[in-house]
């Protein structure tokens, strides 16, 4: 015969309150792991946007520096109530045109321009502002830009909007004209 007394049972499940703990639990481990990636990804994107901005501005430097170095006269014109340094290259008897010329400024915008065209005169005195140059943008946040000579070498300044600056040194190489 069975005993039909006290009849002891086993727990075999979890009670509704321990589920909720562990959800609990769970949600605040998932929710810091998130905002971990998240602020990682934040400083990352923040990391490369500075590194982009610091090789724009050095690949602008060097390309200005091949120019100087390359350049067969400079001449120091004003132009728009600022001293410009005209990097001139000149052409062959047979071109159509006497010379390729450029020079930089900085734009409002903040951006780097390089501007350079093709014309007839092999002379600063006969220089001519053309209304419409072709232009290249070097670099974008830039906050300021200066050139500027001594007796033997030219100084090349760019600072940047995030407080960067960078100066360049340059041999001169070619006879300045102008004033």
């Amino acid at each position: 015969m069975k005993d039909s007394g006290n009849v002891t049972y086993r727990k075999k499940g979890f009670t509704l309150l321990e589920m909720v703990l562990v959800l609990a639990i769970l949600s605040l481990i998932a929710g810091m792991i998130y905002n971990f990636i998240w602020s990682s990804l934040n400083q990352s994107k923040k990391l490369v946007n500075h590194i982009e901005s610091n090789e724009n501005v050095y690949y602008a430097m060097n390309f200005i520096e091949d120019e100087f170095l390359s350049a067969q006269e400079i001449w120091k014109i004003g132009l728009e109530g600022k001293t410009q340094y005209l990097i001139c290259q000149f052409q062959g008897q047979g071109s159509r045109y006497k010379g390729h010329y450029l020079f930089y400024y900085l734009d409002r915008k903040g951006q780097l321009v390089r501007v350079a065209w093709k014309a007839n005169y092999m002379d600063y005195k006969d220089f001519r502002p053309v209304d419409k140059l072709g232009k290249n943008v070097l670099c974008k946040g830039i906050k300021s830009f200066e050139i500027t000579e001594d007796a033997s070498q030219f100084r090349i300044k760019v600072g940047t909007d995030e407080g960067k600056h960078v100066e360049k040194v340059l041999a001169k190489r070619c006879p300045v004209k102008g004033s």
